[in-house]
């Protein structure tokens, strides 16, 4: 009876450990799954996450050649243009007659060409080649001018020279602003898409983090992406500190270039003033009319100039406006009788009308104000119709506002259109 229940007793046991080792073994089985599961997770993290920064590396690495190439090509094409290259060699020339400087002339004109064709292969939009087609223009009508101040140089004095080869280079030097402009943009878009990258990359590793703290061949892994990131984040900065820099190369630029500008239009300034008080020869009302617009042309063009010089202050958000009371009749009076001329040479009628006797004044920066209402008068004039009529009315609108308004009487038809509706 008692062996009996021994072996009952050892089958019991013996089925217990049975199952006891079966359970043990579906747990270990389980566990290795588990950890198999983790391990190939945190492999598919890895090589993704890896992945992801070596396509970020690998961007930014493209990006930075091409834009050190363009950077550098931008700023030899500003120099060889600039000051003490091929514009102001051409005008030392005239006023010099130094030979010297036709030397100098043809080596900037050579590596003008260089930077052309090294640039252009980085334009990408139609308005950039364009742009650049613009410089090479204003380039190309220099080399020409130049051939014919070469011949004339010695039957004619330094002023007659200067009036007969004279080339409106304002088109180039906006070019030159517009692709300054459109290098930082394409900078800027670039380093918020490597940021955009970084930071998705940074989101995968979060999500990947919980896979990581169970296996602690993740955590070193954790370790070297997070390095790369570093690494890759430095180079962010370093970038922006190198946009920095390429912005204060602009900003010089363009106050060398307004220097540059602004010699020059003091000079006819100077003589504008001379012609209106000369007592030697005086000049009948007519001429003293016009060289008083003359005078006050140039006066308003020197003060926009000066505004390219604050620049870099409008870019920092900082800038300068002088608030004062304005006489709003005054002011457009004043822009009224400088875009007279251009509006008879187009058969323009200006009107101004309901002028009412009472001058208002508003509180406004003059100098911007005038310069808005210059823009808004010569684009109805230039663009309007011929033999049309501009309408500038001011106004009192409730008790505190002053309303300006500007009508032009629209766009002249298309000759294809009109020629199409006869047509038909």
């Amino acid at each position: 009876m008692g062996d009996s229940s021994e072996r009952s007793g050892t089958v019991e046991r013996s089925g217990t450990m049975r199952r006891l080792e079966s359970l043990l073994a579906g747990k270990s089985a389980l566990i290795a799954t588990v950890a198999g599961v983790c391990i190939v997770v945190l492999l598919g993290f890895g090589i993704e996450a890896s992945s992801r920064f070596r396509a970020v590396n690998d961007a930014w690495a493209r990006y930075s050649s091409n834009s050190s190439e363009m950077r550098h090509a931008l700023g030899q094409l500003q120099t060889s243009v600039g000051y003490g290259g091929l514009i102001h060699n051409f005008k030392n020339y005239i006023l010099r007659r130094d030979k010297g400087n036709l030397d100098r002339i043809a080596a900037n004109h050579r590596a003008f060409r260089k930077q052309v064709l090294a640039l252009r292969g980085h334009l990408k939009s139609p308005e950039e080649r364009e742009a650049l087609d613009t410089i090479e223009r204003t380039i190309d009508e220099y080399m020409v001018k130049q051939g014919i101040a070469v011949r004339k140089a010695a039957r004619l004095s330094a002023e007659q020279i200067d009036a007969l080869v004279r080339v409106d280079d304002s088109p180039a030097f906006a070019a030159l602003e517009l692709l300054g402009k459109r290098f930082a943009v394409r900078k800027a878009e670039h380093e918020a898409r490597m940021s955009q990258a970084l930071d998705d990359a940074v989101h995968f590793l979060n999500l990947g983090a919980a896979v990581i703290a169970l296996i602690a061949v993740g955590a070193a892994l954790l370790i070297v992406n997070q390095r790369r990131l570093t690494r890759a984040r430095d180079e962010l900065d370093e970038a922006l500190r190198e946009t920095s820099r390429a912005n204060n190369a602009k900003s010089d630029f363009l106050s060398s270039m307004s220097h540059e500008l602004r010699t020059p239009l003091n000079a006819v300034i100077g003589f504008a003033q001379l012609l209106e008080i000369s007592n030697k020869d005086p000049l009948s009302d007519t001429q003293k009319t016009y060289a008083r617009h003359i005078r006050k042309s140039g006066e308003h063009l020197l003060l926009l100039i000066q505004d390219v010089l604050d620049l870099a202050k409008i870019e920092a958000g900082t800038t300068p406006l002088s608030i004062e009371d304005v006489d709003v009749t005054a002011s457009v009076n004043g822009c009224l009788s400088l875009v007279t001329n251009m509006a008879d040479a187009r058969g323009i009628r200006i009107s101004v009308p309901g002028t009412s006797p009472n001058r208002y004044a508003v509180r406004a920066d003059n100098t911007r104000l005038k310069q808005v209402m210059l823009n808004l008068m010569t684009n109805a004039i230039k663009y309007g119709s011929e033999n049309g009529v501009v309408t500038v009315q001011q106004e009192m609108i409730g008790a505190d506002t002053v309303r300006i308004s500007v009508t032009d009487t629209g766009l002249p038809p298309d000759p294809a259109d009109e020629a199409h509706h006869a047509a038909a």
